[in-house]
């Protein structure tokens, strides 16, 4: 999502088409012909209609074989999961996020960058496949030049 007030050139950003068929065939690439299953966490009262917003995802997902056990919980309990306190107890979870400079590089680098990663289920797999990534992010950090800013 790219709000119009951060970057004058959101109109000019096109979504990718919905393709049920190119999405199956990705599973059954990635070795899930048949989907699978997962338990989704989700908060059902920290961000305005979490719960609803998890619900969609379980019937989107559905449409290409993956099931989703929906675990919508109170935010005192499901912070307590998948956060570092409760040991990163989740594989797949809804996330919010407004980093307070308004810039998409603080969560991407602190979603995906494998210097941030801790879980040790899901660091490695991170660190083989987002090396690229990690590379752009470092270039991110250093100041822009007055003369590239909108």
């Amino acid at each position: 999502m790219i709000a119009p007030e951060l970057f004058a050139r959101s109109k000019d950003f096109t979504p990718p088409k919905f393709d049920l068929d190119g999405a199956k065939k990705l599973l059954t690439e990635a070795g899930y012909p048949d989907g699978f299953e997962v338990t989704m966490d989700c908060p059902n009262d920290r961000y305005v209609n979490d719960a609803a917003i998890c619900q969609a995802v379980v019937g989107m997902l559905a449409r290409i074989g993956v099931k989703i056990n929906l675990l919508a919980q109170p935010k005192a309990q499901y912070f307590a999961k998948v956060l570092k306190q409760g040991g990163y107890q989740t594989s797949f979870f809804m996330l919010g996020w407004t980093p307070s400079t308004m810039d998409s590089h603080n969560v991407l680098n602190d979603t995906w960058g494998a210097v941030t990663m801790r879980n040790p289920r899901v660091a490695r797999p991170i660190l083989v496949h987002c090396k690229e990534f990690d590379a752009i992010t470092r270039c991110w950090s250093k100041p822009t030049p007055p003369n590239a800013i909108n």
